[in-house]
């Protein structure tokens, strides 16, 4: 099953995260960048939600209109899957080392799924992996997975389930080598 974005879903993409970053006050200061945005990222990312999400949260960390501008004037004009799961890649591991191994931890649940992965599964999954005797309430929130997560994890309100952003990322998809070595740390930790 392919998952597209269709401009309604980018659409509420982009209102869903402006009202939680920096988007949310230049959008009040010029009505017209929101449909600016929609429409550049609309084009830019060709139904992918993982390029939608990058984009998002690219917008997301400009400090000013302009650069917001420059930002939305910089996307590329076609898809490069691959450049946009190694930019993934190098947000995740830039952050804080514990920050890392959530992430990671969490994708090598998801890689090891059979079906869909409830939420509340993958906090159990996240608490053995630690080492805790007892699960621990609230011990993983999926807000801040997804925020550490650069757009690689996505999260299904209706049926509370996670899983990768997009079909592209599971392993049969996956040629990068960090990939892989999740994919297969995954099936030898089963």
């Amino acid at each position: 099953m392919e998952i597209f974005a269709h401009e309604t879903d980018v659409r509420k993409c982009v209102e869903d995260a402006s009202s939680d970053c920096t988007l949310k006050t230049f959008l009040e200061m010029d009505p017209n960048l929101k449909e600016n945005i929609i429409m550049r990222i609309n084009e830019s990312a060709a139904g992918m939600f993982l390029l939608v999400q990058q984009q998002i949260h690219g917008l997301c960390s400009q400090t000013s209109r302009k650069k917001a501008r420059n930002f939305l004037d910089t996307l590329p004009a076609s898809i490069d899957a691959s450049a946009s799961y190694d930019d993934s890649m190098k947000r995740i591991n830039s952050q804080h080392p514990e920050l890392v191994k959530l992430v990671k931890s969490a994708l090598s649940c998801i890689l090891r799924a059979i079906g869909p992965l409830s939420a509340e599964k993958l906090r159990e999954e996240q608490a053995i992996e630690v080492g805790l005797c007892r699960f621990e309430e609230g011990f993983l929130n999926v807000d801040i997975l997804l925020n550490v997560s650069a757009g690689l994890i996505r999260f299904d309100k209706e049926s509370s389930t996670v899983g990768l952003a997009h079909y592209s990322l599971y392993p049969e998809r996956l040629s990068e080598v960090e990939s892989n070595e999740l994919f297969l740390e995954a099936l030898t930790r089963k």
